[in-house]
């Protein structure tokens, strides 16, 4: 479900915004990388604290939706102050940086998971 609203949202910038460059196209784009970096960690930390209260023992699924919403907040913000429109832009530097981060938060949810199931005794003898 996860990826195919991913595929859906990136198949909706690829057909809805223009497909120009320009040829400041990094020094354009890692500004909004940063904000959306600066928007979703400090997010991610909060929904997760939030989110390991009602999870019992973690894993990818949570931690990609952890991230997920960490990442529609930072995107949110980010879409009023960005003034590059264009599909390229869009696509490499605000859905890019999206999908490392969910999958950065998959990965963290995963690692939790194994680390509390080393952590719980043993229940079988």
């Amino acid at each position: 479900m996860l990826a195919l609203s991913g595929f859906g949202v990136i198949g909706g910038i690829a057909l809805l915004f223009p497909w120009r460059t320009s040829h400041a196209f990094v020094a354009e784009g890692w500004p909004c990388a940063a904000m959306e970096l600066m928007v979703a960690v400090p997010a991610a930390v909060v929904f997760w604290l939030i989110a390991r209260r009602g999870a019992l023992f973690g894993g990818a699924g949570v931690g990609a939706a952890v991230g997920g919403l960490a990442v529609v907040l930072a995107l949110a913000i980010l879409q009023f102050r960005c003034m590059f429109q264009q599909a390229p832009h869009l696509l490499v530097w605000h859905g890019g940086t999206a999908a490392i981060l969910i999958g950065l938060a998959a990965l963290i949810g995963e690692l939790r998971r194994y680390r509390s199931a080393a952590q719980r005794p043993n229940l079988r003898r």
